[in-house]
Order: C-alpha cells, then structure tokens, then sequence
C-alpha cells in the first residue's frame, strides 16, 4: 500500500460529509491505518509536482502537486479506487521532502 496514488474519502470534522481526493498513501499502521498526503491539480500550492513518469503503473488524469506540509491519516476502508503506484526513487525524493518539512531524523 506504501506508495499508492489512491482515491480516498477524505471526513470532514463532523464524520459525516466527506470529499473524494487522490492522495500518495505514505506509511501503513495496524488496523488498516495509514499516513498520506493529498494531491492537486494547483500548480501555485508548494509541493511536490508528480506526472505518469514517476509512476510505475497507473496513470493521472493531470499532472499535480504532492502538498508535504497536509500529512494525514486515513483508513483503509475509506479507500475507492487504486490509481497508480509510484517509483521508488520518486517515493525516496517525497519521503526525504517530508523529514526536511518536519525536521525528522532517524535516532
């Protein structure tokens, strides 16, 4: 699952309504958990730009933009649809953007 450009419903703080977004699912927990950041199609948000050539399978509709500094968490079951796995280099490039955004270090 680490590394999927997933189509997710993203819970607003009642839990009731929602929105349907593509995110990069960035780090699994138990229980179905993960981390992820969402994506754009707003070339003016700061992030990550990402196109079908840092994909290993998959494709996206636009180009778009990996917001770093949205880090969420999501479930599984909220999951509809599988877009795309990305590379593992671009993976590496994205993890290293987040710990420089977060001041994150391996101790």
């Amino acid at each position: 699952m680490v590394g999927q450009i997933s189509l997710i419903r993203v819970y607003y703080t009642n839990h009731v309504d929602f929105k349907t977004r593509p995110v990069l699912i960035f780090k699994e927990f138990k229980l179905g958990d993960f981390l992820f950041l969402p994506l754009t199609t707003n070339k003016m948000v700061p992030g990550i730009v990402i196109t079908n050539r840092d994909l290993q399978y998959g494709s996206l509709k636009r180009e778009s933009v990996i917001i770093v500094k949205k880090l969420a968490i999501g479930n599984q079951d909220n999951i509809l649809k599988i877009i795309g796995l990305v590379k593992p280099s671009f993976f590496n490039k994205v993890h290293t953007e987040v710990c420089n955004t977060l001041n994150c270090y391996e101790i």
